[in-house]
């Protein structure tokens, strides 16, 4: 008994310590990854909706032009009566 104590205070003890920090930064560091991982999908998935709003809206703004009144049919690319 009084052998394991003084082998569990002695350099087994220090390099338990030591590896059970390092496994400990290790997964502080994977969940920082996995935490910005989320957050830029969460950006992305923002800046895609947003682009494809705006497209939506050039698209509805195309259509209502085409439909204005003196406007018939697609327009002549040689005329130039804007």
């Amino acid at each position: 008994m009084i052998t394991l104590i003084g082998l569990l205070a002695g350099w087994p003890a220090r390099i338990g310590v030591i590896v059970a920090g390092v496994v400990a930064l290790i997964g502080l560091r994977a969940w920082d990854v996995s935490t910005q991982q989320a957050k830029g999908a969460v950006k992305a998935v923002a800046k895609i909706e947003k682009a494809n709003d705006n497209a939506t809206n050039l698209g509805k703004r195309a259509a209502a032009r085409s439909t204005a009144p003196g406007v018939l049919g697609q327009r002549d690319p040689t005329s130039r009566n804007d």
